[in-house]
């Protein structure tokens, strides 16, 4: 299922507790991709990656070795090597991650420190992306108080 990021997309991933999270941003209209991952070699990053983010859109990433052949899948991969600058300006315009680096610390706000685990992180990261991607449309609401509802029944 394409998560209908396109145009352009960013990608980075970020250790949360002790979990692994992929992310991705569409830069317009801000809608966001998080998925917990056990490890961040290219071929389980490249899944992701080829299944949630449309072939026409433009890439930006970090210099990470995993991503370095995404400019053969998707109509454009653009680059910043974070060793040297954290924006590098092009006639296409400014090549940055800001935007998936700048939904880390409310992720990580959201996520509780004692859900950090592979048996609760899903949960949180999907109500994190209905918020955000839905603007807290009363569906998005209903769904995820139903969820969590279920799930601290099963809890008990």
């Amino acid at each position: 299922m394409k998560a209908n990021l396109e145009s352009e997309s960013i990608i980075e991933s970020i250790l949360l507790g002790g979990i692994w999270v992929f992310g991705a941003v569409e830069r317009v209209t801000r809608n966001i991709l998080l998925v917990p991952v056990e490890r961040r070699s290219g071929e389980v990053l490249e899944e992701i990656i080829f299944r949630s983010i449309d072939k026409n859109s433009v890439v930006y990433s970090d210099c990470r070795k995993t991503y370095r052949n995404l400019g053969n899948y998707f109509y454009k991969h653009c680059t910043v090597n974070h060793s040297k600058e954290s924006i590098r300006y092009s006639a296409d315009g400014s090549i940055h991650t800001n935007t998936i680096e700048g939904n880390w610390p409310a992720v990580k706000r959201k996520v509780p420190v004692k859900c950090r685990t592979s048996r609760l992180i899903d949960l949180h990261l999907l109500r994190f992306m209905l918020f955000s991607n839905e603007k807290c449309f009363k569906l998005s609401k209903l769904l995820v108080n139903s969820l969590f509802h279920d799930y601290k029944k099963d809890e008990q």
